[in-house]
């Protein structure tokens, strides 16, 4: 636990960032508009890795720590 002396840190960050108009014809090229669009609101979100290995459960349906709009 920090106590809120000295430098806090956590060391070089990357990020990916994916996003999805799930209104456009653009998704007609990747498949069935309804099985796409399904497929990408059961697979967003954020995940959370740390070293190449996912930190469970961050990001999952039943754990959803942002209290996102799409989980409704």
């Amino acid at each position: 636990m920090w106590n809120g002396s000295g430098e806090l840190r956590c060391g070089p960050l990357r990020m990916r960032i994916f996003g999805f108009d799930l209104e456009t014809e653009a998704l007609a090229r990747i498949g069935p508009r309804t099985e796409v669009r399904a497929w990408l609101r059961e697979w967003s979100g954020i995940s959370v890795y740390r070293d190449g290995f996912r930190v469970w459960p961050y990001g999952e349906p039943h754990d959803d720590w942002l209290r996102s709009i799409s989980a409704a």
